[in-house]
């Protein structure tokens, strides 16, 4: 998924249940599997060649 993707998805979201801001954002496997609550996103991967150009973002959950 591209981030753009997500914006598009998060607005059409909020076009539909008004404002999403205190939403949780949770993860599954799939339909029937165990829910996990991300609460952290920072910088994944970077391009080989410059190592300076952000090309993903990772979401993870991370123990406070």
């Amino acid at each position: 998924m591209k981030i753009k993707d997500l914006k598009e998805i998060l607005a059409t979201l909020e076009e539909e249940y008004g404002n999403i801001d205190e939403c949780d954002i949770n993860y599954r496997h799939n339909l029937e599997s165990d829910v996990y609550r991300l609460n952290h996103l920072e910088e994944d991967l970077f391009d080989a060649e410059t190592n300076n150009t952000l090309e993903s973002v990772v979401f993870y959950s991370k123990i406070i």
